[in-house]
Protein backbone atom coordinates (compact mmCIF):
# COMPACT_ATOMS: atom_id res chain seq x y z
CA UNK A 1 0.00 0.00 0.00
CA UNK A 2 1.17 3.62 -0.61
CA UNK A 3 3.16 5.60 2.37
CA UNK A 4 1.29 8.76 1.91
CA UNK A 5 -0.34 9.88 5.15
CA UNK A 6 -3.92 8.46 5.28
CA UNK A 7 -6.98 10.70 4.44
CA UNK A 8 -9.31 10.95 6.97
CA UNK A 9 -12.55 9.25 7.03
CA UNK A 10 -15.37 11.64 6.27
CA UNK A 11 -18.55 11.64 8.40
CA UNK A 12 -20.59 10.31 5.39
CA UNK A 13 -18.17 6.88 5.40
CA UNK A 14 -18.46 6.28 8.94
CA UNK A 15 -22.15 6.55 9.09
CA UNK A 16 -22.16 4.30 6.19
CA UNK A 17 -20.32 1.74 8.10
CA UNK A 18 -22.41 2.34 11.65
CA UNK A 19 -25.54 1.59 9.21
CA UNK A 20 -23.66 -1.84 8.11
CA UNK A 21 -22.58 -2.67 11.49
CA UNK A 22 -26.00 -2.50 12.96
CA UNK A 23 -27.86 -5.29 11.16
CA UNK A 24 -26.60 -8.55 10.73
CA UNK A 25 -26.84 -8.68 6.81
CA UNK A 26 -23.72 -9.17 5.08
CA UNK A 27 -22.54 -5.79 3.86
CA UNK A 28 -22.06 -4.82 0.24
CA UNK A 29 -19.46 -2.56 -0.71
CA UNK A 30 -19.65 -1.03 -3.98
CA UNK A 31 -16.96 0.66 -5.23
CA UNK A 32 -17.79 2.91 -8.95
CA UNK A 33 -14.91 4.20 -11.54
CA UNK A 34 -13.73 7.63 -12.21
CA UNK A 35 -16.10 10.27 -13.34
CA UNK A 36 -18.99 8.48 -11.76
CA UNK A 37 -20.60 9.27 -8.12
CA UNK A 38 -21.86 6.49 -5.65
CA UNK A 39 -25.32 7.12 -7.08
CA UNK A 40 -24.51 5.22 -10.25
CA UNK A 41 -24.95 2.23 -8.20
CA UNK A 42 -28.53 3.02 -6.86
CA UNK A 43 -30.30 0.36 -8.85
CA UNK A 44 -27.73 -2.31 -7.67
CA UNK A 45 -27.94 -1.23 -4.20
CA UNK A 46 -31.71 -1.44 -4.42
CA UNK A 47 -31.34 -4.98 -5.97
CA UNK A 48 -29.29 -5.99 -3.20
CA UNK A 49 -30.92 -4.56 -0.25
CA UNK A 50 -34.25 -6.51 -1.32
CA UNK A 51 -32.19 -9.61 -1.40
CA UNK A 52 -31.36 -9.00 2.22
CA UNK A 53 -27.79 -7.20 1.88
CA UNK A 54 -26.60 -4.03 4.14
CA UNK A 55 -25.72 -2.10 1.03
CA UNK A 56 -22.43 0.80 1.02
CA UNK A 57 -21.47 2.84 -1.75
CA UNK A 58 -18.47 4.84 -2.17
CA UNK A 59 -15.15 5.94 -3.68
CA UNK A 60 -12.65 8.68 -1.23
CA UNK A 61 -13.64 11.43 -1.50
CA UNK A 62 -15.93 12.04 -3.91
CA UNK A 63 -18.65 14.29 -4.21
CA UNK A 64 -22.09 13.16 -3.61
CA UNK A 65 -23.90 15.14 -6.97
CA UNK A 66 -22.42 15.75 -10.44
CA UNK A 67 -23.46 19.66 -9.08
CA UNK A 68 -21.01 19.34 -6.05
CA UNK A 69 -18.39 17.44 -8.78
CA UNK A 70 -18.15 20.78 -10.71
CA UNK A 71 -17.79 23.10 -7.98
CA UNK A 72 -15.38 21.03 -6.18
CA UNK A 73 -12.87 19.09 -8.94
CA UNK A 74 -9.98 19.25 -6.39
CA UNK A 75 -11.71 17.17 -3.67
CA UNK A 76 -10.29 14.43 -6.13
CA UNK A 77 -7.35 15.89 -7.87
CA UNK A 78 -4.04 14.44 -7.08
CA UNK A 79 -5.19 11.22 -5.43
CA UNK A 80 -3.64 7.99 -6.87
CA UNK A 81 -4.17 4.25 -6.83
CA UNK A 82 -2.36 3.95 -3.63
CA UNK A 83 -3.79 6.28 -1.40
CA UNK A 84 -7.28 5.63 -2.49
CA UNK A 85 -6.92 2.06 -2.18
CA UNK A 86 -5.58 2.43 1.55
CA UNK A 87 -8.42 4.90 2.21
CA UNK A 88 -11.29 2.50 0.73
CA UNK A 89 -9.03 -0.60 2.88
CA UNK A 90 -9.29 1.52 6.51
CA UNK A 91 -13.09 2.34 5.75
CA UNK A 92 -13.57 -1.31 4.92
CA UNK A 93 -12.08 -2.42 7.77
CA UNK A 94 -14.03 -0.71 9.58
CA UNK A 95 -16.84 -3.24 8.86
CA UNK A 96 -17.60 -5.71 11.87
CA UNK A 97 -18.33 -8.39 9.61
CA UNK A 98 -16.53 -9.32 5.80
CA UNK A 99 -18.16 -7.69 3.18
CA UNK A 100 -18.95 -8.43 -0.54
CA UNK A 101 -16.62 -5.76 -2.43
CA UNK A 102 -18.33 -5.05 -6.19
CA UNK A 103 -15.71 -2.63 -7.96
CA UNK A 104 -16.48 -1.21 -11.37
CA UNK A 105 -13.40 0.25 -13.56
CA UNK A 106 -11.06 1.70 -11.73
CA UNK A 107 -13.17 0.88 -8.84
CA UNK A 108 -12.43 -2.95 -9.65
CA UNK A 109 -8.68 -1.83 -9.97
CA UNK A 110 -8.28 -1.61 -7.10
CA UNK A 111 -8.94 -4.31 -5.27
CA UNK A 112 -7.40 -6.49 -8.06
Amino acid sequence: MSTVSPMPITEHELEQVERANATTATPVVFVHGLWLLPSSWDRWAELFEESGYGVDAWLARRPETVAEAKEHPEVCAGKGIGEIADYEESIIRKLERKPVVIGHSFGGLRFA
